[in-house]
């Protein structure tokens, strides 16, 4: 599907799609073809995504974000809590 760190599983029907630093060496057009294909990816199947990311644009329209900090669970909430509440990231 992608030609990037991906991992795809298909169980049940259920399909769970793990992006482990997909966009972190692309430019920031590169960058908006993927987070374009992910949203058709979600369209057409009936999946959860799991990004793993540094920059705030690749998780921007996420539905939740998990917030970690030394390999500790920091904070969870939408992107817009979380960039407000942690201007560094």
């Amino acid at each position: 599907m992608f030609n990037l760190k991906t991992i795809y599983f298909k169980i049940l029907d259920i399909i769970i799609l793990i992006l482990d630093e997909a966009t972190s060496s692309l430019d920031h057009a590169s960058e908006k073809h993927i987070k374009k294909a992910i949203k058709e990816f979600i369209k057409i199947n009936n999946s959860t995504i799991i990004i793993i990311a540094h920059r705030q644009t690749t998780i921007e329209n996420a539905d939740f974000v998990i917030y970690l900090e030394d390999g500790k669970v920091r904070d969870t909430g939408s992107p817009e809590k979380i960039f407000s509440k942690y201007a560094e990231i």
